[in-house]
């Protein structure tokens, strides 16, 4: 029997984890290094979906993985309001490196939590609430977050929330199709839609 299959595994798994963002892939992850990661019949897998933590310097970076376990063992986590010498080192050195005078960050910990924030310092700073998203992206399982989102057929997942527009992406109908470089008129005649839209519900 493939180790993949191992019954007490996915008996836990169907128990306890609740499935966000489609089905979950009939396989076991062992084990990361660099670009791969092993699955329990030992075969190596090319990596294309893990994500922030990993597809920019791969799984198990040395340096990563000497820093991460010095920190642990000196300085973990604090509550928001507590300041150490690494957040304000790194906000320094974001700062430093960001272009224009984008010199101030908002460190959290997941890609929705990002969203959400932006959306909140945009609606302040505009004094505007309606926001307008393209199809077929992800941007999160968090509250705001996913009214952003169209992925597939998860319109379920993926509903708006008030104030809220889901528009056509060209772009991604194009790739979806084979077609990576679409003409810039598709997504002009997607926006202007979505513009259309917006006047309509006012």
């Amino acid at each position: 029997m493939s180790g993949n299959s191992d019954p007490e595994f996915w008996q836990k798994a169907r128990a306890h984890l609740v499935r966000y963002g489609g089905a979950f892939s009939p396989l076991i992850a062992e084990s990361a290094a660099g670009n791969f990661f092993t699955d329990a019949d030992g075969r190596r897998i090319l990596d294309f979906t893990s994500g922030q933590m990993s597809a920019i310097l791969g799984h198990s970076h040395p340096e990563i993985v000497e820093v991460a376990r010095k920190s642990i063992g000196e300085l973990d986590h604090l509550y928001s309001t507590i300041l150490s010498r690494p957040v304000v080192d790194l906000a320094a050195l974001l700062a430093e490196v960001s272009p224009g005078k984008l010199d101030r960050v908002l460190l959290v910990s997941t890609g929705g939590e990002s969203n959400e924030a932006a959306l909140r310092m945009a609606k302040l700073v505009t004094g505007r609430h309606e926001v307008v998203a393209m199809s077929r992206s992800w941007h999160g399982v968090t509250g705001g977050a996913p009214g952003r989102c169209s992925v597939g057929q998860s319109a379920v997942i993926c509903s708006t929330l008030p104030s809220m527009s889901v528009r056509p992406n060209a772009l991604a109908r194009k790739r979806a199709t084979g077609l990576v470089n679409p003409k810039p008129s598709s997504q002009a005649r997607c926006i202007s839609a979505g513009a259309r839209g917006l006047r309509r519900r006012k």
